[in-house]
């Protein structure tokens, strides 16, 4: 018999000795854990992966991005410096497609940084293959660059980044949580009644205008890094 996933037996574990947990608890471990984590662990794409992405596909999408980051660049006013940060940037390819376009501009490619925000140790040495020659920098989490123009790109990332989830019962929001299916030895949803939001915060937040940071503007781009959830868990809700 096969031993056990380890990372599936210390969820296990966990909740049978402390009871549910909440939906970004178990996306964390389960994608990001040291020991067995899906997106730490392995490469993901391609063939003899589990899904693709456009970048693995055709080169055009990331020369796309490439010439869209070179056009931002002029419209940010050509700083003489600037950071590229890429969020997610899988095996490398985006970004070295990226960069073919931006040498079509040479004084962008001359400002820019380069830096990659990656966690996984697998991808991080494939990233280092695809882009060698570049001067990269990799990051764990956001990086603080102070007052540096930043200009980031992320294809299917913050689909993958943990939640809490919520649900509407009984006109209060409740958290949706994962806990185990002792009989058949699985995990499987749960509501914890006793953890709930105001519906007035929920109400709120739903009719908060949505706005698009402008990457032309410093200071937004600042305030939106120290925001984006790369460490930090999102949330979903269903009435």
């Amino acid at each position: 018999m096969a031993a056990e996933n380890p990372v599936i037996a210390r969820l296990k574990h966990r909740i049978r000795h402390n009871g549910p947990i909440s939906v970004a608890e178990f996306m964390q471990t389960a994608l990001g854990d040291a020991d067995g984590g899906y997106y730490t662990t392995r490469d993901p794409f391609g063939a003899a992966g589990d899904f693709t992405t456009s970048p693995e596909i055709s080169q055009v999408f990331g020369e796309l991005i490439g010439l869209w980051c070179a056009d931002t660049w002029q419209k940010m006013g050509a700083p003489a410096a600037f950071a590229l940060i890429e969020l997610g940037p899988g095996r490398g390819t985006l970004m070295a497609d990226a960069l073919r376009a931006l040498h079509m501009v040479p004084a962008c490619r001359a400002a820019a940084s380069l830096h990659l925000v990656e966690t996984s140790p697998v991808l991080r040495e494939i990233q280092q293959t695809t882009l060698r020659g570049e001067n990269i920098i990799w990051h764990s989490e956001l990086p603080d660059l102070g007052r540096t123009p930043a200009i980031f790109i992320a294809n299917e990332f913050l689909d993958a980044l943990p939640v809490q989830q919520f649900i509407k019962l009984e006109g209060q929001w409740c958290e949706r949580v994962v806990t185990l299916d002792d009989t058949h030895d699985r995990f499987c949803f749960g509501i914890h009644r006793r953890h709930k939001l105001p519906a007035r915060d929920v109400t709120q937040h739903l009719r908060r205008p949505k706005t698009v940071p402008s990457s032309n503007t410093p200071r937004r781009c600042k305030a939106w890094s120290r925001t984006c959830p790369i460490s930090c868990s999102g949330m979903a809700v269903q009435a």
